[in-house]
């Protein structure tokens, strides 16, 4: 703002000289005309400084122009590009919903465990009739040991156990199958859950909600199954105790029988506790399973909280942007219209120049006219009444054009107040424009985001100095 209290300054010398030279009497007309013609071009050198000085200005308002642009397109770039975000979210969200609905309809995962149970409860029908059948031949045999060969028995309670010991293989792999299945799937949901955040905390609860209720009625159902399969083994176990004293009437070599017998609960025990510790562990995955849903969760909303906070300062921002804009749109028309009264003030003082020409050659046709009438003097003294009469007339013409030039001189001085008022507004204008540039920065540093907000802050910060270095 210093060049522009020069310019002031300037103006106002310039008009108080103009004003007190013409209210004094001019002694030569050729000297003012030369101090005028000086004057002159002192005022076109400034007006050409001011015409450079202006088109700088201009430069710069449309390198503001083309930054403030460039910052709403990028701002319109970040906001569509979370927009789509947001609706492919919202889109996968539904999917699911949708695919959770289907599942819960279609009774996923109960076909496979009841036909599960339907296998279980048959081999325990199976494993219940094999124990009558050695029962009844016990009870049949009475003494008749050699009647029902020793190998054979054997045999037959070797397939027996082999038979129990894959049936119990079989429940324990297909247990771990289901678990591995049930952890696949509930890690892939995760994933696309972390790939395609939710738009809604809301949504997002209910849903977790709904897969966690699913996936504990999953356990519950397990846990009643195992339960019965327990009760089946003990009921077992206790026939075949029961069946003991029987077998031990039959020969001297049901002892190995009893023996293998025992070696073969032995391994069942030793198989229903390895199935309880598997069950035990995938019972904790499920539980840090269902943690991670909950942080997972809490996440979700945190991140649905932080993108509203960061739409709202957005939103902000680009109202501000919007004003900024406004406000350079305005001091560009500041600055046209003040060319406009520099031309004016130009016009107007080629007009002045022009009057002291004119005032300059009234004087020495005015000196010749004098000249004249003291050589004719001494002719006739008429004549130099005329003569002195035209040159009154002519210096009362130079008195009237001289009122005239002060007329203007006090108009271009009015003009040089306005010009004062308006360089006076403009100034609280960039005053206030710099104070709104801070408070914009200082929200920019609040915000504490990366990427492409940086560059926004850099862009204020960078505007910020331009203004600075506008008003020096």
């Amino acid at each position: 703002m210093s060049w522009l209290r020069n310019i002031q300054g300037q103006l106002t010398e310039l008009a108080n000289e103009v004003l007190s030279e013409a209210t004094e009497e001019v002694a030569d007309p050729e000297s003012e005309l030369q101090v005028s013609k000086k004057k002159c071009a002192e005022a076109e050198k400034e007006l050409a400084i001011e015409k450079s000085r202006a088109t700088s200005l201009e430069s710069q308002v449309k390198e503001l122009e083309q930054q403030v642009y460039g910052a709403n397109v990028e701002m319109d770039a970040i906001s569509s590009k979370y927009g789509m975000m947001v609706q492919a979210r919202d889109e996968e969200i539904k999917k699911m919903k949708i695919q959770l609905e289907q599942l819960n309809e279609a009774g996923w995962g109960n076909t496979a465990d009841e036909d599960d149970f339907d296998m279980k409860s048959q081999q325990i029908s199976d494993l219940q009739r094999e124990v009558a059948h050695w029962k009844s031949l016990a009870a049949g045999s009475d003494g008749n040991a050699d009647t029902v060969p020793r190998s054979e028995m054997e045999r037959r309670l070797e397939e027996l156990r082999q038979k129990k010991e894959n049936e119990l293989t079989a429940i324990l792999e297909q247990h771990a199958e289901t678990m591995n299945e049930l952890r696949e799937s509930y890690e892939e949901r995760i994933q696309s859950l972390q790939q395609y955040p939710a738009s809604s905390s809301t949504s997002n609860t209910d849903m977790l909600d709904a897969v966690l209720l699913e996936k504990e009625e999953l356990l519950e159902e397990k846990r009643k199954l195992e339960e019965m399969v327990k009760s089946k083994s003990s009921s077992h176990s206790s026939d075949s105790e029961k069946e003991k004293p029987v077998m031990v009437d039959l020969s001297e070599g049901a002892d190995d029988v009893f023996e293998r017998l025992r070696l073969a609960e032995h391994e069942v025990e030793r198989l229903q506790t390895e199935k309880d510790d598997r069950l035990a562990q995938a019972t904790s995955e499920a539980d840090s399973l269902k943690e991670q849903n909950r942080e997972l969760a809490q996440a979700y909303n945190d991140l649905n909280e932080e993108f509203e906070n960061f739409k709202r300062e957005s939103q902000a921002v680009e109202s501000r942007n919007v004003d900024l804009s406004e406000r350079i749109a305005s001091l560009r028309a500041n600055l046209i219209e003040y060319e406009e009264r520099y031309e004016v003030c130009k016009r107007e003082n080629l007009e002045t120049v022009a009057k002291l020409e004119r005032l300059s050659g009234d004087f020495e046709r005015l000196r010749c006219g004098i000249a004249d009438v003291q050589s004719r003097r001494q002719d006739t003294d008429a004549t130099m009444g005329e003569e002195v009469d035209k040159l009154r007339n002519a210096l009362e013409e130079s008195r009237t054009e001289r009122e005239r030039l002060r007329a203007d001189v006090q108009r271009f001085q009015e003009a040089v107040s306005d010009i004062d008022n308006e360089l006076e507004h403009l100034r609280a204008s960039n005053r206030r424009l710099v104070e709104e540039n801070a408070l914009m920065a200082g929200n920019m540093e609040r915000l504490h985001v990366s990427g492409s907000f940086w560059e926004l802050e850099n862009f204020f910060q960078r505007e910020k100095e331009e203004v600075e270095s506008l008003e020096d």
